[in-house]
């Protein structure tokens, strides 16, 4: 992901419009992260086959009806991510912490079957509130001399060739009217010369602060054939609330480029939308001690609005400062469509003493896609080339010390870069909790410790700048809240 060049500038006669898309935008709203409830974050969110949990509506929604009672749960939870950056040899470490409701939710149990091994519906359960996948917010700080570029070459690669009443976007148009960069005039044609010289050092730095979160509205019904057969069906009503504000700065603190003193960079990007999506679930129990489970989520269409606006200003050695901005106050509409997902579950109940729950999650990122086809297409083609299929391993165990419980979990979320592009954003969560639970209420603890291996990010698309390096440590702390009837 570029210098916030989520930015594309058209100016006409009627304004100025910004887009904001790339493949970057569908990798966020898609990854998954073990967000619900207490009991199911603390082992590993690896819930899909045991069942009788919140998080069960939006993974296996069969789990439901494995509910004997009426139940309401909600989860407070604390985050705290941490971002550690290394630019030029420079190392930096930021990190923000927020608060937010991680799921609420009411189950309502109905038995309608006899005690007996009949073979007829014994219960119909429904259940609704709301389930978040992810939170998406951190705080970023990337920072070092580079002595091979300056953004202004970059810049100037996009000018080249444009007269100046041509100029358009973050790309050319607004340095230049922020004067950071100017006709050359010892070339004939169509050529640009940088305020602030590529090949002398120069200290960088950019800041990157975002906000919101990903997660749905649940509704769900489900039932309990022979307390055998499980059976649910979930609708989803997915929302993205995302928020990012970045500030690039460039100086020129050895004094080497003549007149020129710092260019400033501030981007702001908002994102809103809803989609929809079914998630459909069987669990099956051959004997008390297992269960089988396999769930399928359709793709989700997400309807979006994007608004952004750039501001570019240049600073003198004389004092004189030059300005230029652009935004797109009244949103730019697009969709985008995130993969299907395959689920396959397996638990084992060890009599009165616990579990063990195994979860294994398929998802083919190349399936991504961002509509209009036509004006995304390009965009699309890298996503099918950029991006593989991957397995998400979730594992969990539960030791059951009535009224108490322990539990622990483990979650390999795969890389889901192509070799290829030789990037790595695996995430590998290790999780621990504990609960107490009698028949009519229970309170549940979880803690995750997940940590993002080094991900390659780029200032600014010049051929011969390194990539930063980033490396995300979330801790997430997590209350479960529930009263049984």
């Amino acid at each position: 992901m570029n210098l916030s060049f989520k930015l594309a500038v058209f100016v006409s006669l009627y304004g100025v419009v910004l887009f904001a898309q790339s493949d970057a935008d569908a990798l966020r709203y898609t990854m998954p992260f073990i967000g619900s409830t207490a009991r199911s974050m603390s082992t590993g969110g690896s819930f899909g086959a045991i069942g009788a949990d919140f998080s069960s509506l939006s993974t296996n929604p069969a789990g439901l009806a494995l509910y004997r009672k009426s139940e309401l749960v909600f989860s407070p939870s604390i985050q705290t991510t941490t971002k550690s950056t290394s630019f030029f040899g420079n190392n930096s470490i930021d990190s923000k912490s927020t608060l937010n409701l991680q799921n609420w939710g009411v189950v309502f149990s109905s038995k309608i079957g006899k005690d007996d091994d009949l073979p007829e519906w014994k219960y119909i359960n429904f259940g609704f509130g709301m389930n978040k996948y992810s939170i998406l917010s951190s705080r970023t700080y990337i920072a070092g001399t580079n002595e091979l570029s300056s953004i202004g070459d970059y810049f100037v690669q996009n000018a080249n060739g444009t007269s100046k009443d041509n100029l358009s976007g973050v790309q050319s148009l607004l340095p230049y009217n922020a004067y950071f960069i100017d006709p050359d005039t010892n070339k004939a044609g169509y050529y640009y010369i940088s305020q602030s010289i590529g090949k002398e050092p120069k200290f960088q730095s950019k800041t990157i602060n975002s906000t919101g979160a990903i997660g749905e509205t649940v509704l769900s019904l489900a039932g309990n054939y022979g307390n055998k057969w499980f059976f649910g069906a979930t609708l989803g009503i997915a929302k993205i609330n995302y928020s990012e504000k970045s500030t690039f700065e460039e100086t020129d603190s050895l004094n080497k480029s003549g007149n020129f003193k710092r260019f400033t960079y501030n981007d702001n990007f908002l994102s809103k939308g809803t989609g929809f999506n079914l998630k459909l679930g069987v669990v099956y129990k051959p004997a008390d001690w297992i269960r089988m489970g396999v769930a399928i989520h359709t793709t989700s269409t997400y309807s979006l609005v994007d608004v952004t606006s750039a501001t570019m200003t240049t600073t003198f050695d004389t004092t004189e400062i030059k300005t230029a901005s652009a935004d797109n106050s009244g949103g730019y509409s697009y969709r985008i469509k995130s993969p299907m997902r395959l689920i396959g579950s397996l638990g084992f109940i060890i009599g009165k003493y616990g579990l063990i729950s195994i979860d294994d999650e398929i998802i083919d990122y190349r399936k991504m896609n961002l509509f209009p086809a036509n004006t995304f297409s390009i965009t699309n083609q890298i996503i099918n080339s950029k991006y593989v299929a991957t397995n998400n391993l979730k594992l969990g165990a539960e030791i059951n010390l009535k009224p108490f419980a322990l539990r622990v979990g483990y979650a390999l979320l795969a890389n889901p870069f192509s070799k290829t592009y030789n990037s790595n954003t695996e995430t590998t969560n290790y999780t621990f909790g504990v609960g107490y639970r009698n028949s009519n209420f229970f309170i549940d603890f979880a803690f995750i410790a997940s940590q993002t291996k080094a991900d390659r990010y780029y200032l600014y698309n010049y051929s011969n700048l390194p990539s930063a390096k980033i490396t995300t440590q979330k801790n997430v702390g997590v209350v479960s809240v529930g009263f049984k009837w």
